[in-house]
């Protein structure tokens, strides 16, 4: 017996216990899925729209692009009805940096709606997405004035914020806004030659680049005017294919551009002030009319028709029909029925048996003026 037992332990032990494998698959970018002369080959053809986007995808892509600044250069020529871009100031801007303050995707400081139109000023980072909330910008809706207030809004010039003791001091409303959330959130330990300090050192730093920021925003701002008018004259250009083969499909023009796909493609090409030319059409003419068709299936599920069971008359809104036609009339299926004494807002269905108790209980005025109506025929 002491053989066996010294023998048992002896034994290899063997863990029972399962035993969980956690396998994490590696994210699928374009970096693993693709080879780098394709993914190079690719970005050949990306406008700097394009470029910003990709480069928001993955820090793969990201590192390709900052170590290729050619790309950044040729995106430029890309752009082949746009207006001469102005040069870059290499001290201050990497190309990087100065195309997305040139075509980078921003709220607008009117509505707030993203949009992809060069900045309107660059010292007060004005955007705006239409004419409308230009002109909004302009006439001072998004930019306030601290100091003086009893200026006028039209006294308002876009320029960048001088200190206070050098001028009048302009700042965006959102910033207001911050800046006093900020300040009541330490006023517990607010010291006042603290934000002296801090006021001059801030006006120091701005001092020393304002006329660089001043000149790239004038320069910005002529580019931006001559940009918009070539993107309006093709829009016009794009907008006259698709009037064009609108009629060819016998398809409506507003119908047409309900599309994603196309709509997505117009706005691309008139940003790019690219051409839209019949091959593109033909390449996504499928996905169009797919989508077109899932429309037009979804609107008639919407507004299909159904024959009443009462009166067998094709109706949309059953439950409006039989409140408003067959109110107090007991449907034969289900042997309930809506009150005919009620007003037409009241859709309330009841059994046989609780439409005669809740007329005993909320009608019963009209039960007794019918009554004295028999008794009142009786006696004449």
């Amino acid at each position: 017996m002491d053989n066996l037992c010294s023998d048992f332990l002896r034994l290899p032990l063997n863990d029972c216990r399962p035993t969980f494998r956690l396998n994490i698959e590696a994210p699928r970018t374009p970096t693993r899925t693709l080879a780098l002369d394709l993914i190079l080959e690719i970005l050949d053809y990306c406008s700097p729209f394009d470029l910003l986007q990709v480069r928001s995808v993955c820090k793969q892509l990201c590192a390709i692009l900052d170590r290729r600044p050619s790309f950044w250069r040729g995106a430029y020529y890309r752009l082949h009805n746009a207006p001469y871009i102005p040069p870059i100031r290499p001290s201050k801007f990497t190309i990087y940096a100065y195309t997305y303050l040139l075509f980078s995707l921003r709220p607008c400081s009117f509505c707030y709606d993203l949009t992809n139109f060069p900045p309107v000023s660059i010292p007060l980072n004005l955007n705006s997405c239409s004419r409308n909330c230009d002109f909004q910008v302009f006439q001072g809706k998004s930019i306030a004035k601290v100091g003086d207030p009893t200026c006028p809004i039209s006294g308002i010039n876009l320029h960048l914020p001088t200190h206070s003791h050098g001028g009048n001091m302009y700042q965006r409303i959102p910033d207001i806004l911050a800046a006093i959330h900020e300040r009541n959130a330490v006023q517990k330990t607010w010291r006042p030659e603290d934000e002296l300090v801090a006021l001059k050192i801030r006006w120091e730093r701005k001092h020393k680049t304002h006329i660089i920021v001043t000149e790239i925003g004038k320069d910005v701002q002529r580019w931006r005017s001559s940009y918009l008018a070539a993107r309006h004259a093709q829009k016009k250009k794009n907008i006259s294919l698709i009037k064009r083969i609108s009629a060819q499909e016998r398809i409506a023009f507003s119908t047409l551009l309900e599309a994603p796909t196309l709509r997505n493609i117009i706005l691309a090409f008139n940003r790019d002030l690219a051409n839209l030319t019949e091959q593109v059409w033909i390449t996504i003419r499928g996905q169009v009319h797919q989508e077109l068709r899932q429309r037009r299936a979804s609107e008639m599920a919407l507004n299909e028709k159904k024959p009443c069971f009462i009166c067998k008359l094709s109706v949309k809104g059953m439950t409006d029909h039989i409140a408003t036609i067959h109110k107090g009339t007991m449907i034969h299926w289900n042997g309930q029925s809506m009150c005919s004494l009620c007003p037409i807002e009241s859709r309330r269905i009841y059994t046989r048996h609780g439409l005669k108790q809740h007329e005993q209980d909320k009608h019963t005025h009209l039960y007794d003026d019918a009554n004295s109506l028999v008794s009142d025929l009786l006696l004449l």
